[in-house]
This record gives structure tokens, sequence and C-alpha cells, in this order.
């Protein structure tokens, strides 16, 4: 089947639906609140077929009606869509279920042009919540334009819940020293954005770091009193620090209430009965101000989440938080109160099952939160993706899991491009609706399909390819940009050389072969799979000078690297101006001073400071 995700039961009947001038789209006996819906598929059709139905409350015979009907049976059908030659009727259990019908129908439209085939489905999901996770924090923060665009995607996939993490990259009152320079979200762009989303039947969920991850709130001479490890309001910022580092210290009585007050400021933004306090990664906890205390991290760890999570609960709100550091002290689980939910999370393509088995035993409640491995990476690894969220949503099937929240973070900058982003967020609504999905390649022509045009699917077999080349490690390259210790430089830069001594790739010349095959998808694709080209072109250009960059920070010669430092600059330039199309500033200075620092080392500068390799 070509849909994505792929319907429960699908009949193919005889004949075909022809679009024609006249007909219209009926809300026959659908609530007013349906119209979002209706709008959509109205827009859809405008696009595809290039005709303009009009939206009535009673159209003429052979038009498209939608239906909302709470007695629809069977019980496990939430909406049946009927293709007839005479006519197409969409019956929703719900509003909601009615827009799932409803998106069918779209995706029909996009595939099929305005020459429908008869058939017959009847379709619900696996999972009730189905998830999108985007860092909005470290690297791209998109413009709205593009945050409407993106939920857009996620109606049409079926996708019902969408979290924005946010570090510092919001206007909190009274932190501008953390958000200065930057370019955060308004008030009005999360208002209007809930807004937008709750009309297509996506609940916005705020996600906000709340206890690690807090790097711009506490590296500022305002607040760095409260951060785990003292000097946190070093003048020079890192990119690992923003990963590594930056704990709140719960021992001071002040690092709760500046943790409640920026939860209840951007809580209010939200008409979402849910907060994610993230809680993840506090890597230096019970290691610097806090050890005083005589507290043990354990116990600092829990005390601090559980009373996070009673603040949320008693505002009808319920808290979720990553299960990472309670993995390592199941036993503290009955400290949290009732009603919180634990994200669980694990991003490996060979992911295990036991840490979903252990939070179940504590009796939390559990989202399964896969990624679509796209962080430190110009393009996606699709494949680790998809095996990734097929396990993950197995693993949810099995524990009786509430949902699938798929992530999609922006680990050391957020290269990856956010259309390159869409089939691995296809991939996480697939297994989300049905968690039966087991070719990869096939998956993937259909998201290719849908989302870039018909000749998508030969699209995504070049955008594998190309992914399948990116072996240079970004991680490597910004922790040996930035590190001061020419021992730790010496570390990553032989995870360079590793990388560089693969005798069995050649990416120069396979990337070059994937762009020719790209290229030739061109007229094929719709407007968004043009501009993914594009997107496509900068992300393999990308891999290649990188490539060849790491490759001579290794083995050298110098008068090389200076050939290579020139096109890397050159590269950024691109690079830059097709992120601005998409998404502020963010910290676009930050991945150029990484830029930067390669250049310049590449052509000799710095020489102290290289390791001795070139």
């Amino acid at each position: 089947m070509e849909l994505l995700p792929r319907p429960l039961h699908t009949q193919p009947l005889e004949g075909t639906f022809v679009l024609r001038c006249g007909m219209s789209v009926t809300l026959a006996d659908a609530p007013a609140e349906s119209m979002t819906a209706a709008r959509f598929l109205q827009r859809e059709i405008r696009e595809a077929a290039g005709l303009e139905l009009p939206i009535l409350r009673s159209g003429t015979p052979g038009g498209l009606a939608l239906r909302c009907d709470p007695d629809l049976t069977p019980r496990e059908i939430a909406y049946r869509l009927r293709i007839l030659p005479d006519g197409i009727g969409i019956t929703g259990r719900d509003p909601e279920a009615l827009q799932w019908g409803v998106m069918t129908l779209a995706q029909l439209v996009r595939l099929h042009g305005g020459a429908l085939p008869c058939l017959e489905i009847g379709d619900a999901p696996r999972f009730a919540r189905r998830g999108y996770l985007l860092d909005v924090s470290r690297g791209r923060v998109p413009t709205l334009a593009q945050l409407k665009r993106t939920a857009d995607t996620l109606a049409l996939l079926k996708i019902n819940e969408w979290q924005l993490y946010v570090e510092h990259t919001y206007l909190f009152r009274g932190q501008s020293e953390a958000w200065r320079g930057d370019t955060p979200l308004t008030a009005e762009d999360i208002l209007e954005l809930d807004a937008y989303c709750r009309d297509l039947h996506i609940e916005l969920v705020p996600a906000l770091a709340c206890f690690g991850h807090m790097q711009r709130m506490l590296s500022t001479r305002t607040n760095e009193a409260l951060c785990e490890l003292p000097g946190a309001d070093r003048p020079r910022f890192l990119m690992a620090d923003m990963m590594l580092h930056h704990t709140l210290n719960p021992a001071d009585p002040r690092s709760l209430p500046f943790a409640l007050g920026l939860i209840d400021e951007y809580r209010a933004l939200f008409t979402s009965r849910r907060f994610n306090i993230c809680c993840d990664e506090t890597f230096d906890l019970g290691k610097g101000r806090s050890a005083a205390s005589g507290t043990g991290e354990k116990e600092l760890y829990i005390g601090f989440v559980a009373a996070l999570c009673r603040h949320l609960l008693e505002q009808g709100v319920t808290p979720q938080f990553w299960g990472d550091i309670l993995l390592r002290q199941p036993e503290t689980a009955v400290r949290l109160p009732e009603g919180t939910v634990c994200l669980n999370w694990g991003y490996a393509a060979d992911v295990e099952e036991a840490q979903a088995a252990a939070i179940a035993r504590t009796g939390l409640p559990q989202m399964m939160c896969p990624g679509i491995s796209s962080w430190n990476r110009l393009i996606p690894d699709y494949g680790t993706a998809f095996r990734n969220i097929r396990a993950m949503s197995g693993y949810g099937l099995k524990y009786g899991a509430l949902g699938i929240l798929n992530t999609d973070w922006g680990d050391f900058g957020h290269l990856c491009d956010p259309l390159l982003a869409l089939p691995g967020i296809a991939c996480g609504a697939a297994f989300a609706w049905d968690p039966g999905e087991t070719d990869a390649e096939e998956l993937y022509r259909r998201a290719g399909r849908l989302l870039y045009g018909p000749g998508g699917a030969e699209a995504m077999d070049a955008l594998l390819r190309i992914s399948a080349c990116e072996r240079f490690s970004w991680w490597d390259a910004v922790l040996w940009a930035e590190a001061e210790d020419g021992a730790v430089r010496d570390r990553h830069l032989a995870g360079l050389r590793q990388a560089g001594q693969q005798p069995d790739l050649t990416p120069s010349r396979e990337i070059a072969a994937a762009l020719a095959d790209l290229n030739r998808t061109a007229p094929s694709l719709n407007e968004c799979g043009r501009e993914m080209l594009r997107a496509a072109h900068i992300a393999a250009e990308g891999i290649d000078i990188l490539e060849r960059a790491g490759d001579c920070a290794a083995f050298g010669p110098r008068d090389r690297g200076t050939a290579v430092a020139g096109e890397l600059e050159t590269w950024f330039r691109l690079f830059s101006a097709r992120w601005r199309e998409v998404a502020r500033e963010g910290q676009l200075k930050e991945t150029f001073r990484v830029i930067e620092t390669w250049a310049d080392r590449l052509r000799g500068r710095d020489r102290e400071n290289m390791a001795g390799t070139l």
C-alpha cells in the first residue's frame, strides 16, 4: 500500500472517481472545527489537481462528503473512507478521526491527482499518542512560517503530538543575559503556533530543560551561583559545554523556585495539559557544589524531579521526564508522584529491550522515544533510524507504552536541513500507527513519493546512498576544534584517522554518482522536492569537503589542506544561506567558529595547537 502510515484495512474496488468542476467539499454532519481539515483537503486538491472546490454545508451529489458518527462500527475502526465512481465519503468517530480520513484522501490526491482509484479503507492507530520532538535550542531556531509548514506535514502523517525542546531559546523574562545575541521564540510565536496546531488536532507540548543541559541559563553572571560546577560563567562558549555540563544544583534552596518560575512562565503559553521537564543527562550532579550537602546523588536527583512533578500535578498538568537517570536507580521510582510519565529513549540501531522492561517493572507509564539519527550529521542515518524506530515501537507494544515520541535533536549545531529530516519523521509516523512495517527501502520510497512528489522514490534511493557516505565525525570535529588540551585533540584526531582509513568506501565518487541520479528526478519532483534537492546538494558537498578536511588534518600535507580550507569556507557560505531560508540565526555563528578553526588550522595557523599533524 502506497499510503503512509499504512491503513489497517484496505479493499480495492472497481472504477475511478474523477474530480470535476462543480463538485464541493461538504461538511455534511461534521462540526465547525472540521473546517480546518476541509481547507487542508481543498488546498491539496488545488495543488495536485488544479481544481478549486468550494466548501459547503450541503453540496451537490457526486462530491466529497465529510461526516462525524460517534456510533461508527466496528469499534476498532476510527474512520472509514469510501471512494466510489459517483462520490467520496469520509466518516470519522470524532473530529480528530475524521481528520485522519481527510489526510488519507489528501495523500491519495497527492499520489493520483484528480483521478482516484475506487477503494474502501477502515483504519485506526495502534498507539493513541504519536509524537515528534524537535530541538529548537542547540542550533536552528525555525521561523514561524517553517514551524507551521512542519505542523502541516505532521498532520498529513497523522502525528498528534509535537514537542519543541527549549533550553534558552524562549524570551524568558529577566533572562536577557541567557538569550542575548540569540534569536529566541517569543510568546506570540508560541501562542500562534499552539492555536495553529490545535486546529490540526496536534497537541503542542512544552519541553523545557529544568535540571541538566542548562548551559546558557547557568553560564550567566546572574545565575552562575546555581550551577553545580563553579566557574560556569566562563566567557568562551563551547558546544561541548552545552552538551556535557551545566546542571542545576538541587541542594541550593534557590534552585527549585528558579526552575518552577521558568516552568510556570513557559507553560502558560500552551493549551496542552502535559509538560516535559526533561531532567536528563545531569552529568555533573554530586560532583560540585551539592557535594557539601552530604546528600547522595540519587536523593539529590529524585528529590528534585519529584518536586517539579508535584508542582505540575497540583495544577492538573501531567509531567514527563527523560528516563536515562532513573534507569540507573529504578528503585527510586516509588518517590515519583502518581501520574508522572517516563520518556524512555534509546537511539542505537540495535537498541535493547531491557530498558523498556526495567521501566515497566517500576510501574511508571512510559512513552517510547526513538530518534531519526539526524544529530551530528548533514544527512540523517536513515538506516539506523529505521531499525531504531522499528525496535522501539515493538517494545512499546509489548510493554503497553502510551505512545511513540520520535526525536530530532540538534547536538553540536543541528546541521541537518529540515527537509532532509522529513523521511525520518515519516518513518516514526508509520511505526506509531502500524508497527508492522518491515522493509526500510520500501517505506522510505513511499515517504519520498508522498513528501517530494512522483520522483521522490528515486530521490530517496539517492539520499540513502549519500547518507551511507557520511563517515566524517562531526562530534570529533567539534571537540577537536574546541579542545584546549593537546592530548584531547589527539584523541579526537584519532577518530578522524580511523574514519579515513576505511578502504571500502570512496565518498567523493559515490556522492557524485548519487547526485547525478538525484538530479534526474528533478522534473518529477514537487515544490518541496525541488527545495529538498537543493538542500541535498549542499549537504552532499559538505559531506565530501568535510571528509577531505578530516583526511588533511589526519594525514596532511599542508598545501592540500590550504585548498580544502578555501572549499570549506565557500561551502559554509552556501550552507548559511540555506539555513536562513528556514531558520533564524540561532547558533549559526557558533558553527561558523568551528568551520573557521578548521580552515585556519588546515592552512597551518595556530601550529602549536595542531597536535603536530600538518
